[in-house]
């Protein structure tokens, strides 16, 4: 146990960047493994989340046996945590430094499958309100849908408003036509998502005004603002940018096939 405390203390140096290694480390604490190395003030942490644990990653690679995660204080560091990685497994690379690539690369021949980024913001330029926006802290059925459609299962859902989650909707003629969740990530950190605006409705501006209100939201009340796109996802990418939110952390996946 002191280990991980100080796995975590080490991570939350730089909370933002080590985002992914921490919401890991607090859903799966019980399944996950770990890996500290401390040499004076240097040190290294590998992470091996079995797939079987995460729905989505059973779901993406099933083949896999392994999520690996690194991080350390310098890049000196690799060469051991390398060694602490077991090679006669199907294993997934969630790397967010080229370096960790680079170095695993020349033991583990890696293919590269996706890319997601995450931005974030400390304020929002102008003064603009929105009352088309409804904001809800109760799961409205007819939204269900609508988040579906991005992936999430109901179960996701019920998950987050059990944990304080908000919805930020616009409604036409009674029916939802746009829609965004905040929910709570770790820490302090609130991930922005579930945007999905219906086809026939966009390009209007709906999916702006209902993720400023949520980016709104999460400022106001003190936190930080996360929004993660996958990296194909061109109109979210120029969505993230027009709200002034930068980007801070491209997470890339590499496949090892063992």
């Amino acid at each position: 146990m002191k280990e991980l405390i100080r796995i975590k203390e080490l991570l939350n140096k730089e909370r933002l960047i080590h985002i992914s290694h921490l919401k890991m480390l607090e859903e799966y604490e019980n399944s996950i493994e770990y890996r500290l190395i401390e040499h004076g003030s240097n040190w290294g942490i590998v992470l091996l989340l079995p797939v079987a644990s995460s729905a989505f990653d059973t779901e993406t690679y099933p083949e896999a046996k392994y999520i690996v995660y690194l991080a350390g204080s310098d890049e000196q560091m690799i060469p051991e945590l390398i060694k602490e990685i077991p090679n006669d497994k199907d294993l997934v690379f969630k790397i967010h430094k080229p370096i960790y690539k680079d170095a695993v690369e020349k033991q583990f021949p890696l293919i590269w499958k996706k890319a997601y980024l995450s931005y974030s913001c400390q304020s929002l330029d102008g003064h603009e309100d929105y009352p088309d926006v409804i904001k809800s802290a109760r799961i409205d059925e007819r939204l269900l849908p609508l988040w579906v459609k991005n992936g999430y299962t109901k179960s996701d859902i019920e998950k987050y408003f059990a944990k304080g989650a908000s919805s930020f909707s616009i409604y036409k003629d009674n029916k939802p036509i746009s829609t965004c969740l905040i929910f709570h990530n770790c820490y302090n950190i609130w991930e922005v998502g579930a945007v999905h605006t219906i086809e026939n409705e966009r390009g209007n501006g709906y999916a702006r005004k209902v993720v400023r209100a949520a980016l709104k939201e999460i400022l106001n009340a003190g936190n930080v603002p996360k929004y993660q796109v996958v990296h194909t996802n061109l109109p979210s990418i120029k969505l993230a940018e027009s709200l002034g939110m930068k980007l801070f952390l491209k997470l890339e996946h590499y496949y090892y096939k063992a």
